[in-house]
């Protein structure tokens, strides 16, 4: 994943990075807190149309870990606080869409380059179609994936 894909929005005690690569477009985030995640604005992101704990709390039902967050105000750094929650790997198939995993983990590409996965999930391409592949970015809608 390029640098160049990583979208970061601060507010005071806030902030949220995006990682393109990763989302898969469910529309959790928008769901959660609408006046915040709007695709259709520039930025999609306005971090200043909600509270912070709706922020959070529609960051945390992103099931492709394109979202994440720092909460400035919490003395728990980030790591300590996934290393709490993520005692074990939970991999989750979705009905006609990609692979959930959850939990950390290091996964290794085919050329040895492995990359260490900390946060509460990404997904997975099971369709075969993703540009983004091993990682999933939406296509499984517009091949009509069933599995």
């Amino acid at each position: 994943m390029s640098d160049e894909n990583v979208k970061k929005y601060k507010d005071g005690e806030l902030t949220v990075l995006w990682k393109a690569d990763l989302c898969i477009h469910s529309g959790e985030c928008v769901k959660g807190a609408p006046g915040v995640f709007n695709p259709n604005a520039r930025p999609w992101i306005q971090l200043e149309y909600s509270e912070n704990a709706e922020i959070m709390k529609a960051i945390d039902n992103c099931p492709s870990g394109a979202l994440s967050y720092t909460d400035h105000s919490s003395d728990e750094s980030a790591e300590e606080a996934e290393a709490a929650e993520s005692e074990y790997l939970r991999i989750k198939a979705s009905k006609n869409g990609p692979l959930i995993v959850q939990g950390s983990f290091e996964m290794e590409d085919r050329d040895g380059n492995v990359q260490v996965c900390k946060g509460k999930s990404i997904a997975l391409c099971r369709c075969g179609a993703s540009r983004t592949k091993p990682f999933c970015d939406g296509t499984h809608t517009n091949v009509k994936f069933f599995g």
